[in-house]
């Protein structure tokens, strides 16, 4: 029989008759000849009546056709045309011709794994050039789905994920060329006008989460991970924890200390928080190279964090064309290129040594300038850099080093017509340039790194990375050796042999089944209450109800408090979700919704914004913040919470009630929360005054907030309180009661006023400009709170009077109230306001945050009388700023202060009128007491304070799952 050339299409096959027929659908679709036996068999068929398609299909359905990959590339999509795929009429006549039949459609892929999907976000977001890794992505899309028919589709698009139709992928199944079918689809050829394509997705109409997975699928993301698609799969895994994620990890070459220096620290900062997140959200992880699993492993253990199973993969590699070609002299002349050369590809490899090429290059040319072949480096090195410019300005080098950033096509001719590559990176990644060397059939010389050794074994000849002497010896002899190159050259033609993206995509359907075959399906998980569950970091789900729904005033306390943790929380654990509460139902508040919050620099006007924007659209009935809480039709069930998810954090930052018995928002969640489902609830008890000072607050007050605190008491799985002394309070006040005392930690608040960086101070102009708008025209001290009984303003009002009637001041001296009216306050300001001993002299102030840090910068000290406080906000501040401080001595404000301030009885009035007036008369007491905080106080930030709450809580929620598993487990002493 005449050899059968392949066909080149489908129609090509088709035409063919019988015995040809039968022997052209072997070659083409297996790569091979035919065997006797299967020959006999369809010959049988087609003489009895079976259709063409049928023995088509019958071939293409093979587990050999699907290990090794249709060669005919239009094949995959005319079987789904055909709807040949899961007939059973099929099934059956594969099974007939004696060759294994495919599984059944749709199978489980492995057992416990239902459909297994493909992400394909990085390849449809990306704006640039076709970059290797959209090529990988592409690439593993079409050959993962030949290892498996069943494969799906994905794409992270508004704000969730949505499948992509087998048949809307069709120009990637039967791409000839990937780069070219790719960037036709999306108009994207240089110099030819193509229109834009679009796919047809089914999109929900609303600005919820959605996705099309089911339990236990299985996702696979090889293209880069943008944060947008990071924060899909957060919200995914915190919904349905028994669906499988697997990331592909191509290098983390700005944490390895190799390679470290190569990069910015916002690029280490970018990787780092990548890999903390695929720790924690991902189930296992594949990787470019074997080298690129050991950096990871190593980076997480020096770290502590617990490994996460993974398998390297060997990616594919394009067929080329290693025969020079017309034309190539030609393009090799316009390049600049004028006798032999060797090739630095570095289009892949970030950690290139340019500076070591640079020294070898003129070595070789001071040692034997006749045999140094020109040095063509390859790929974008940035023509800014110092050493690019000294390079292109070197007379030593000129005409013997060219860099250039060549197209795809010039990229082959270089390959093709090097005499051989040079590889100086420190860690080259994947290496892809590598291996596309090899196909060319050219030798490598290469710095000794072990992913380098993985990849060309020793089929490269390695040198130390800084030896400039043996890179000059090494270039120089094979510079003008031929015999001696030809040699390597012809044993890289027998022994390496072409990874093919069809070899890739099993390798990755293989690696994926296994490593989830070795995870218990977290679906069995959820419901095996008192099981051994191990803990995974959990999903903080905060609860906004006071400041997006109920709080109309400004920033203040507690309010402060709630949006700056959510600020951070935000940043910190990008998977977290906020919510609130209204009428009885509970609902996520959209992440658009808190756009202004995210993003803010200064909270205050922030918040400011937020109400004008909401009061002026609700007023108007174009826009409401209670619709999505009160209407079905928004979103129906999809916006409101019947159920928290599994894995959670629940907190509490503000306080819920308004008067005795109503229902609040921390008194209903306990109906849709189980421990048992790895749910935590946990609130931050600020202080305790409604119990220790009941008289500094109106009796509602009194009354709400002990039931509100009975029922934390007794139902939450966890407390934070504001500071040790608030602990403490909390704790004998349970005990005293006979409630509950569950696991508690405290907190240490922040210290700086706002969110964005303080910078220098004011200048003079600014602070005259503010103290004169604001009616301060003296010296002045400042107490910072809202004013109310428990402040104790009173004491200081009396004090300054006394300073006054017994002229105890050496100089006029101001002192200021900053903060708004709070309760039971009306006489005290009334009494302020009429007496005209202190007009001017003692001014109540509710400045603008950029205002009170001006107060802060100019004031001489601050004072602080309170009666009681929990961790006070208002003197971390103070000492924030460098203040000195006059403070009530009491037990949290002494936790506070440590010997940094001095403290005064809160009653004492005269002592309060003595020591104000002795530092007034005394500036240089004052600066003395400056410089003891300058080197002292430790100021603790509100990022580190939101760290800090984590670390609690995970911690708490940590103990609580270990304790169900009947686990030891370990409990700080000092908690």
């Amino acid at each position: 029989m005449v050899e059968m050339l392949p066909a080149e299409r489908l129609s090509d096959l088709f035409d063919q008759d019988d015995d040809d027929f039968l022997e052209c659908c072997y070659v083409s679709i297996l790569g091979r000849p035919s065997d006797p036996p299967g020959f006999r068999h369809f010959q049988d068929l087609l003489q009895s009546g079976a259709a063409k398609t049928e023995i088509v299909f019958g071939i293409a359905a093979s587990p050999e056709a699907r290990k090794y990959g249709w060669r005919l590339p239009e094949l995959s999509q005319w079987m789904f045309d055909q709807g040949l795929a899961g007939s059973a009429h099929m099934i059956e006549l594969v099974r007939a011709s004696g060759i294994p039949s495919i599984p059944p459609f749709e199978p489980v892929v492995a057992p416990g794994i239902a459909r297994m999907w493909i992400d394909l976000t990085g390849a449809f977001e990306a704006r640039g050039a076709f970059s290797e890794s959209v090529r990988v992505e592409l690439e593993l899309a079409r050959s993962l789905r030949v290892a498996n028919p069943w494969l799906r589709f994905s794409i992270y698009i508004d704000t969730g994920f949505a499948e992509i139709p087998e048949n809307q992928l069709q120009w990637l199944f039967g791409a000839a060329d990937l780069r070219e079918a790719y960037q036709v689809f999306f108009g994207r050829v240089e110099g030819r006008e193509s229109p834009l394509r679009s796919i047809e997705l089914t999109v929900p109409d609303s600005d919820m989460f959605f996705h099309p997975y089911g339990s236990s699928d299985l996702i696979l993301s090889a293209g880069l991970q943008g944060d947008r698609k990071k924060e899909g799969f957060s919200k995914l895994k915190s919904i349905s924890p028994q669906i499988y994620v697997s990331f592909l990890v191509y290098d983390i070459m700005p944490l390895v200390a190799d390679t470290a220096l190569y990069f910015s620290e916002e690029s280490r900062d970018v990787v780092h928080r990548y890999l903390d997140w695929a720790t924690e959200h991902c189930d296992f992880l594949l990787y470019g190279s074997e080298a690129a699993q050991k950096d990871v492993e190593t980076q997480l253990e020096s770290e502590e964090t617990p490994a996460i199973s993974g398998k390297p993969i060997r990616l594919g590699i394009d067929p080329v064309e290693g025969i020079v070609q017309d034309g190539d002299a030609e393009r090799l002349i316009t390049l600049g290129i004028t006798r032999s050369f060797m090739l630095a590809d570095v289009s892949a490899d970030a950690s290139s040594d340019y500076g070591l090429l640079y020294r070898v290059m003129l070595m070789c040319l001071a040692r034997n300038p006749d045999q140094t072949p020109q040095l063509v480096i390859s790929g974008d090195i940035g023509l800014e850099s110092d050493l690019a410019s000294m390079v292109l300005r070197d007379p030593r080098v000129a005409g013997h080093i060219l860099i250039v950033d060549p197209s795809d096509d010039d990229t082959a001719v270089l390959y093709r017509n090097c005499r051989f590559t040079i590889f100086a990176g420190a860690y080259p990644g994947w290496a892809p340039s590598v291996s596309k060397s090899f196909a060319f059939g050219k030798f490598a010389l290469a710095a000794d790194t072990p992913n380098l050794r993985e990849t060309g074994y020793d089929l490269i000849d390695f040198v130390e990375l800084d030896d400039v002497r043996s890179w000059t010896e090494k270039i120089l002899s094979y510079a003008g050796d031929d015999r001696l190159l030809d040699d390597v050259q012809a044993k890289i033609a027998v022994q390496w042999s072409r990874p093919s993206w069809t070899d890739a995509g099993h390798a990755v359907y293989e690696a994926l089944t296994a490593l989830a075959n070795q995870c218990l399906p977290s679906a069995q998980l959820v419901d095996l209450i008192g099981s051994n569950v191990p803990w995974k970091k959990p999903v903080i789900w905060m609860d906004l109800s006071l400041t997006f729904l109920n709080w109309g005033g400004g920033m203040q306390g507690i309010v402060r408090v709630e949006l700056t943790y959510a600020h951070y929380l935000k940043k910190i654990a990008p998977d977290s979700r906020f919510f609130a509460y209204h009428n009885g139902r509970f609902f996520e508040i959209p992440t658009d919704y808190l756009t202004w919050l995210w993003d803010a620099e200064e909270l205050s006007a922030a918040y400011d914004f937020f109400h004008d924007f909401w009061n002026k659209a609700e007023s108007e009935g174009t826009g409401s913040r209670f619709q999505i809480a009160s209407q079905d039709s928004i979103d129906g069930a999809v916006r409101h919470l019947t159920k928290i998810p599994e894995n959670t954090i629940v907190l509490f930052c503000g306080i819920g009630f308004v008067t005795p018995g109503q229902m609040h928002s921390e008194k209903a969640i306990t109906d849709m929360v189980s421990p048992a489902r790895r749910v935590m609830t946990s609130q931050l008890l600020y202080d305790f005054t409604p119990f220790l000072l009941p008289h500094t607050h109106v009796q509602s007050t009194v009354d709400g907030y002990e039931l509100f605190v009975k029922h934390i008491s007794n139902e939450f799985e966890h407390i934070l309180y504001g500071g040790k002394t608030a602990q403490r309070d909390g704790i004998k006040i349970q005990k005293d009661r006979g409630w509950r005392s569950p696991p508690s930690d405290y907190l240490e608040f922040g210290s700086e006023l706002d969110l964005a960086d303080q910078g220098a101070p004011p200048t003079l102009r600014q602070r005259r400009k503010v103290l004169a708008d604001l009616g301060i025209t003296e010296r002045f001290v400042i107490t910072v709170g809202t004013i109310q009984p428990r402040k104790n303003h009173e004491v200081l009002y009396k004090a300054y009077l006394r300073m006054l009637e017994d002229e105890m001041l050496e100089e006029p001296l101001q002192l200021i109230f900053v903060g708004k009216n709070g309760w039971l306050s009306d006489d005290l300001l009334a009494a302020i306001a009429n007496d005209e001993r202190v007009q001017d002299k003692l001014l109540v102030l509710s400045p603008t945050d950029e205002q009170l840090r001006i107060l802060y910068h100019a004031c001489e000290f601050t004072l602080l009388p309170s009666f009681y406080e929990g961790w006070s906000l208002t003197l971390p501040e103070s000492l924030g700023y460098g203040k000195f401080c006059l403070t009530a001595d009491v037990d949290p404000l002494r936790e506070t202060g440590q010997d940094l301030v001095e403290y005064i009885d809160p009653l004492d009035t005269f002592r309060w009128a003595e020591r104000m007036a002795y530092y007034a008369r005394n500036p240089k007491e004052v600066l003395n007491r400056e410089r003891v905080i300058a080197e002292q106080w430790d100021a603790r930030t509100w990022l580190s304070s939101t760290e800090m709450m984590l670390d609690k809580l995970y911690d708490a929620h940590r103990i609580m799952v270990e304790k169900q598993n009947g686990e030891p487990h370990a409990v700080g002493a000092d908690k």
